[in-house]
């Protein structure tokens, strides 16, 4: 409901969305003129979730979820693509072995994305 409140302001582009709130596990829908690819949790739907918000304008040739808290979307951009990261690392002080899969799927999603030749954007909570 806040979004659909404030898409009205943003101009036509894409946001990334951390610490969603959503209950679904997978979801796209549209608000307006965006559509939102998000992630959440079924069971604990508060936190952690990640999305992509992008205005109808844009052309999204691809959509994912990478981890539980990462979200990827992949665009043209000319004659290549842009891989979007939509990423909420994990809130701790030590290495556990939860971090350590979080940041190797990233690593391992960015090197994908880079492999393609996508010009790549990663964004989030850090």
């Amino acid at each position: 409901s806040e979004f659909e409140e404030e898409q009205h302001l943003a101009p036509p582009g894409i946001l990334m969305i951390q610490e969603a709130w959503r209950p679904g596990a997978v979801e796209s829908f549209r608000v307006g003129a965006w559509r939102l690819y998000m992630i959440g949790h079924a069971i604990h739907s508060r936190g952690d979730g990640t999305g992509i918000a992008v205005h109808q304008d844009i052309t999204v040739m691809e959509w994912r979820h990478v981890h539980p808290r990462i979200t990827m979307i992949r665009v043209p951009l000319g004659r290549k693509h842009m891989a979007i990261f939509s990423a909420c690392a994990p809130c701790t002080q030590r290495i556990t072995p939860q971090v350590e899969e979080f940041y190797q799927v990233l690593d391992d999603a960015i090197t994908n994305a880079a492999n393609k030749g996508d010009v790549t954007i990663l964004g989030g909570d850090w």
